[in-house]
């Protein structure tokens, strides 16, 4: 953190990455949160309704962005880890940027291979990268592209289920 406080610090942007892991963030991202404390001044004030903690004069307030992937194909999935980098955000006096939810990241290569094409996503990525520096936020329509279906949930879980079998009878 010594490292990266400084730097934190002087962005105008944070892009938070992290799989969904049990409704949230992992430990690393949970751990680099709890460990921006530095950057809050220890006083309460009111802001927006609420009781939160001014910036530290030397730190500046931005923007927060959101990259998370998950198995499951539903993006309600990233409903508890959004609500949390949204509150993290606030707590930080940083506006919430917006986020790239990918459903069932982990099979995008294997759905390239498989003849689905998932172009248009990876497209969407990159293009939710010049968003965030052009615009400061990434686009719902953007957002939606990235998380948007790409093979039925049934077939996602033939295929999660045959990848696990396989693997279990390799055991």
């Amino acid at each position: 953190m010594d490292a990266l406080l400084p730097k934190v610090m002087a962005s105008d942007m944070l892009v938070l990455a992290t799989p969904l892991y049990v409704d949230g963030m992992n430990a690393a991202m949970k751990a680099v949160l709890d460990r921006l404390i530095p950057v809050l001044r220890p006083f309460l004030v009111e802001h927006q309704g609420h009781c939160r903690h001014d910036l530290v004069p030397a730190c500046r307030a931005g923007r927060v962005a959101l990259v998370s992937g998950c198995g499951y194909p539903e993006l309600d999935n990233f409903e508890p880890l959004v609500a949390h980098v949204r509150a993290a955000s606030r707590n930080l006096r940083r506006e919430y940027a917006g986020a790239l939810l990918r459903p069932y990241a982990e099979s995008l290569s294997g759905l390239a291979k498989a003849g689905v094409d998932v172009a248009d996503v990876l497209a969407a990525c990159r293009e939710a990268g010049t968003e965030l520096v052009r615009e400061g936020r990434i686009s719902k329509a953007t957002a939606a592209r990235v998380g948007r279906e790409l093979i039925s949930r049934e077939r996602h879980i033939r295929a999660v289920n045959v990848h696990f079998r396989a693997a279990m009878r390799r055991r």
